[in-house]
């Protein structure tokens, strides 16, 4: 009878754990906020697609591209992140062990008139908000083409409210960028989900059950 009312109670706990309802807000410019300006390790090599990046607050912040990444001294001293090619098309951004409501990003479009970049933002539940931009920027003067004219960046912001929470972000271009800034705000460490704590008391009940079924065997 226990078992089957521990059973009762644990289905209980896990049809209550469904997926989180987020209210999630990804737009282009900037929005108002005391968010967090993230440190990149200027001393990575460029030698892999992962970069480390610290909040003032001592956050561990890692930043993964489909390519080579590198951080880049470029932009009037700020640290930029560019790709193996000197530029890039994907990020993905996260703080290990931990969860952020905020992000800023200042992305760096040289010489193109028209681009897009496709802004996505992953909640606690694992679900997925994207948001599709368009933008149409001035062109350079005739010249190379670098990633050093901050007049000609793009400001992007993620924001979640209600409670919810970002596990990590990420955004896709349709022409090479560099990554000029990034920033996050309210990072916290992971809080398990209902549904994981269901499964550790599950896992616990069951550990104390067959210790106690072995200590009467020995007796």
């Amino acid at each position: 009878m226990k078992s089957v009312l521990a059973a009762g109670a644990a289905a209980m706990v896990l049809g209550a754990a469904g997926t989180a309802s987020a209210a999630v807000i990804i737009t282009d410019g900037n929005l108002p906020g005391n968010l967090d300006t993230i440190l990149i390790d200027g001393a990575d090599d460029g030698t892999d697609n992962e970069i480390l990046g610290l909040s003032n607050d001592g956050w561990t912040v890692k930043i993964l591209g489909n390519e080579d990444i590198s951080p880049s001294n470029q932009g009037g001293g700020q640290v930029w992140v560019v790709g193996s090619d000197g530029g890039l098309t994907f990020l993905d951004i996260y703080t290990p062990g931990g969860t952020f409501t905020e992000a800023e990003l200042n992305i760096n479009a040289p010489r193109q008139t028209v681009w897009s970049i496709t802004l996505r933002g992953y909640d606690a539940a694992g679900v997925e908000f994207t948001q599709y931009v368009d933008k149409n920027l001035d062109p350079y003067d005739p010249g190379p083409v670098t990633f050093d004219d901050m007049t000609n960046n793009s400001f992007f912001n993620f924001k979640a409210t209600d409670g919810d929470v970002f596990t990590h972000i990420s955004f896709t271009t349709s022409g090479d960028v560099a990554l000029g800034q990034l920033r996050l705000g309210d990072v916290t460490a992971v809080v398990p989900e209902p549904s994981t704590w269901a499964m550790m008391i599950i896992g616990f009940g069951g550990v104390g059950a067959l210790m106690r079924r072995r200590r009467t065997a020995l007796a």
